[in-house]
């Protein structure tokens, strides 16, 4: 197989985020890409791009990457692709001829999820949520009443209040209908 023999490939970032890589066009210097991602609790993510020639080499991380669709590129690091739970399509160009690949290799590529950062903070009234990446970048993820102290594997909320634990799908959800506190009935003689 080379590059204008490329097939599709296929595999899982992140536990939620399915992907299928297929190329779209392929010349003598570059090959474009198609990214097609589904997740249900992630929308955002963050990918390396890599590659090799054979199994007996290290993956190589100067893939020159030179278009794409992710909010914000760094070498052969995507930030801000986008996933739904009916697939985003994303693009990648990347220029295999400045990495010395000729159109007859057949590189075997990989893409690596890079793990985004939550902060969860308080800011007047609002407890806010955010996703830090890239070198300075931060994405307001969602604001709430809610104080949030983390989000469990099926992408819930988990919050915290005066004496209560509580576990929300929704930053908007009322307050009264989150507690998980049980309230204890005491039966009279």
């Amino acid at each position: 197989m080379s590059l204008g023999n490329w097939t599709t490939i296929s595999g899982i970032l992140q536990g939620d985020i399915s992907y299928i890589l297929r190329k779209s066009l392929v010349t003598s210097s570059y090959v474009n890409f198609e990214l097609t991602t589904y997740g249900e609790s992630w929308t955002k993510f963050d990918i390396a791009f890599e590659y090799r020639l054979n199994d007996k080499e290290n993956w190589r991380e100067d893939t020159v990457i030179t278009q794409t669709t992710a909010q914000y590129l760094r070498g052969n690091k995507l930030y801000g692709l986008t996933a739904s739970k009916y697939g985003d399509t994303n693009t990648i160009q990347w220029k295999y001829s400045e990495n010395d690949l000729f159109y007859s290799n057949t590189p075997q590529i990989r893409l690596r999820v890079l793990p985004r950062i939550r902060v969860f903070s308080t800011a007047g009234d609002y407890n806010q949520i955010s996703s830090v990446y890239g070198d300075a970048l931060v994405d307001l993820d969602g604001q709430s009443r809610h104080a949030c102290i983390g989000i469990d594997k099926s992408g819930n909320y988990m919050c915290v209040g005066s004496h209560v634990f509580y576990i929300i799908d929704d930053l908007d959800a009322p307050e009264e209908s989150t507690s998980s506190e049980s309230s204890s009935s005491s039966s009279s003689p």
